[in-house]
């Protein structure tokens, strides 16, 4: 293994964030459709401004809660995905609870070799996807859940070390996943690979950037399908050792043609991570991210959740929503038009707080703090229910340790 990829594994597996590269990328589905994050199980809904919260840990053991991702089903199940460590890489953790039940939470892998990444639909069938990355034998993989119940897990074996950092979307009956090659940062710069998987064909994978060095996946990644293709939102590196960084968006079409435009330019002075996409109507993109400083600037002290709006997915417009210093976020977008944001600092101004933001994709947004009980916040993921209940589940770290923790937000009568 590289020292290449050692680097990013121990920076991932840092057990708070206080020096933190990235947040992972979930893209937190209840029901995943061309508009990407979540759509919500009813456009018609109003987000609410004022909820009741409760938190609690899921997982109680050492080292758990890595890379969350989450899924509300139809009838308002809700089905978590994480990792625990176990060293350099570790086990991938379900938690489940059926509507009207108590959490059911069980490893779903028992090798210790599963990078802290997940993200996680559910199809028109109901059916779960999981995408996950082997780092021991470096392979993609994804999981769905059967008729039965039980779990079928399935190596997509292109070529060795391809499966970093994966971002899962709906492709007709089948799913697609965004993911990095972190195999080929050996001897080359990292390619950011697009596999689709249809029912009853062999995986079929291709390389969508083709500039001459490729995104760093670990500061996040995002894929949605669109009504053409798909779309994405990555940063990318410039490979120089300068730490130049810009964000990218980029759509592959169906026809194969690839069009990129850059939210943030290429600069020193700007870390965009944790990055996130909704497609609205009318061709147009919003892209929600964290950035360090006020229009870039690397003072880990400053920054926060910033907001990029385009009418053609070519001209960004941005505006910073929430002042709050580097962050991780996920979004989910409900009520048609409307979005739901949770943000957790981390660096020097972690907390034991989220940060939720909601209101129209483009338009003013609603910034409340939430206090949390059970520890730093950090790593959080979302999804919301057709009752406007806001799902939160996050890594809590408290006395040195961190665990699986899940916050639940219901709309005050």
């Amino acid at each position: 293994m590289s020292k290449t990829i050692r680097h990013l594994l121990l920076l991932a597996y840092l057990p708070f964030v206080t020096a933190s590269c990235g947040s992972e990328p979930s893209n937190a589905e209840a029901t995943e459709t061309d508009g990407g994050a979540d759509a919500g199980p009813d456009a018609s809904m109003t987000v609410c401004q004022n909820r009741d919260w409760s938190f609690e840990i899921l997982d109680d053991r050492s080292l758990a809660g890595y890379g969350a991702s989450i899924v509300i089903d139809a009838s308002g199940g809700t089905t978590i995905a994480s990792a625990r460590s176990t060293g350099l890489a570790g086990d991938i953790v379900i938690a489940e609870r059926r509507s009207g039940e108590t959490w059911q939470v069980a490893d779903l892998t028992n090798t210790g070799t599963h990078a802290p990444y997940t993200d996680m639909l559910i199809d028109d069938n109901g059916v779960v996807h999981l995408a996950f990355h082997d780092v021991l034998d470096g392979f993609l993989r994804h999981a769905h859940r059967t008729s039965s119940d039980a779990w079928q897990i399935d190596d997509i074996k292109d070529t060795v070390s391809v499966g970093g950092i994966p971002s899962i979307a709906p492709d007709g009956a089948g799913v697609a996943i965004a993911h990095v090659d972190l195999q080929s940062a050996i001897s080359d710069p990292f390619d950011l690979r697009l596999t689709r998987i249809a029912p009853g064909a062999p995986p079929d994978t291709s390389i969508v950037d083709t500039r001459t060095a490729s995104p760093w996946g670990i500061l996040g990644l995002d894929l949605i399908r669109v009504s053409d293709g798909f779309a994405l939102v990555y940063p990318y590196s410039d490979g120089s050792g300068n730490s130049k960084y810009d964000l990218s968006f980029l759509r592959r079409h169906d026809d194969g043609v690839v069009e990129l435009s850059f939210i943030e330019p290429l600069s020193e002075q700007t870390v965009p991570e944790s990055p996130k996409l909704v497609a609205l109507s009318e061709g147009r993109f919003v892209a929600v991210y964290s950035a360090y400083g006020p229009e870039g600037g690397v003072d880990p002290t400053v920054g926060g959740v910033w907001r990029a709006v385009s009418q053609d997915g070519i001209t960004w417009t941005k505006e910073l929503m929430a002042p709050i210093g580097p962050c991780e976020l996920d979004v989910a977008l409900v009520g048609g038009e409307q979005v739901v944001v949770v943000a957790t600092s981390h660096g020097v101004k972690q907390a034991e707080r989220l940060h939720i933001l909601s209101g129209p994709a483009d338009g003013a947004w609603d910034h409340q703090e939430v206090p949390v009980s059970v520890g730093v916040a950090l790593r959080p993921a979302i999804a919301m229910d057709a009752e406007g209940t806001v799902r939160v589940p996050f890594m809590a770290y408290s006395a040195g340790d961190t665990h699986l923790a899940y916050g639940e937000g219901r709309c005050r009568e």
